[in-house]
């Protein structure tokens, strides 16, 4: 039996590109022109790429389980996750040293174009010193790539042994969390980060939604708690009503939020329009060029006087515009034709020849 397309657990990728596109647009206002937009600055992130991660652990556990324990499928797991990160990451990751090696007094902090950071940022490597990567907000990519690894042993014989691991794993970055387990260097903060935790969270929903998923209805209830734990998370971070981690609702919304349209999806065959669909193929590459867009739309208004032209609030409306318009022209023009290509090149094996396929020779009439 195939996969079922889970329509609006697609769309909902799009969610996570456009709360951070809408945060770091108006810390832009915010630092360059001292507008205040919505009053977000108060807020220190959004809690999208914590959904990121969650729902990163919800899909890799959706298209692979039934492939978990099979050596065979290691390989083709390992390149599809090389090609889904790295290429479209290594291109603008380029263009933009480019870009700062040209422009530096414009843009870039310095350490971009030191051998520690390049060999670092290239490879989504964790670093003991803490530096940043070419594009800031490839942070998360490098928590990604550990979680890709791990869940890659899941693919080997001795499930006993891994599961195990990674039971570990799960607990140890418990009581990290918790404050239990000692030590704040960046490589312990790393091995055992509360990001590990929504991963897992990720793939146990997977697990229970296949096993059984709720009505469509407990879907629909699910789905809008989701939603609205994220404002709930931001209203109470300001107003500080109840002793909550940031991240421990932000990620408790983003399980309700995957519970409820992984239900419904499973539950109802669900058709969006393909701009949404569109959307949400297109998440990655609004995530990934979106920070360094801001930051180019930012000096260019600073330096033509167009924020005193149009104002703080269409000034912040259309650097979320633009930058995720910009987004969907990278994902149209380089994302999608590039993983194409990659994939075929690298995965996609060619038909068996056949009878049928052997043109026979043509025999002379007599």
């Amino acid at each position: 039996m195939p996969r079922k397309k889970l329509a609006l657990i697609q769309f909902s990728r799009a969610l996570v590109p456009l709360m951070v596109v809408t945060f770091h647009a108006a810390a832009s206002v915010m630092y360059y022109f001292d507008f205040d937009f919505l009053g977000l600055s108060v807020y220190p992130l959004s809690g999208g790429v914590n959904y990121f991660f969650t729902l990163t652990g919800f899909m890799v556990f959706y298209i692979y389980y039934k492939k978990l324990a099979h050596p065979e499928e290691l390989r083709p797991y390992l390149l599809q996750r090389f090609i889904r990160i790295y290429p479209l990451y290594w291109i603008l990751s380029f263009l933009w040293l480019m870009v700062v090696i040209l422009l530096p007094a414009h843009f870039g902090v310095g350490h971009e174009t030191e051998a520690a950071t390049l060999w670092y940022s290239l490879l989504l490597l964790p670093s003991s010193q803490a530096l940043d990567p070419i594009l800031l907000v490839a942070w998360s990519l490098i928590h990604t790539v550990l979680f890709y690894a791990v869940f890659a042993l899941l693919f080997l014989k001795k499930q006993r042994l891994i599961k195990g691991f990674f039971v570990i794993w799960m607990a140890g970055s418990l009581l990290y969390a918790l404050g239990f387990v000692p030590g704040e260097q960046e490589l312990v903060y790393f091995a055992f980060s509360q990001y590990n935790l929504m991963f897992a969270a990720g793939i146990a929903s997977a697990w229970l939604l296949l096993r059984a998923p709720f009505p469509a209805g407990v879907g629909w209830l699910l789905t809008a708690a989701g939603l609205a734990g994220f404002p709930l998370t931001w209203a109470n971070y300001h107003y500080e009503w109840l002793p909550l981690a940031f991240d421990l609702t932000t990620g408790a919304a983003s399980v309700l939020l995957l519970l409820g349209l992984g239900s419904i999806d499973l539950r109802k065959d669900i058709y969006l329009p393909r701009a949404l669909d569109y959307l949400g193929r297109a998440a990655f590459s609004i995530y990934l060029s979106h920070l360094v867009l801001l930051d180019v739309f930012s000096e260019l208004f600073a330096a033509f006087s167009l924020f005193d032209l149009l104002g703080g609030w269409v000034t912040t409306l259309l650097f979320i515009l633009l930058s995720s318009a910009g987004g969907c022209l990278v994902y149209s023009y380089m994302e999608r034709p590039l993983t194409s290509y990659l994939k075929k090149r690298l995965i996609t094996k060619p038909a068996p020849l056949t009878d049928r396929s052997v043109q026979q020779p043509r025999t002379s009439a007599k």
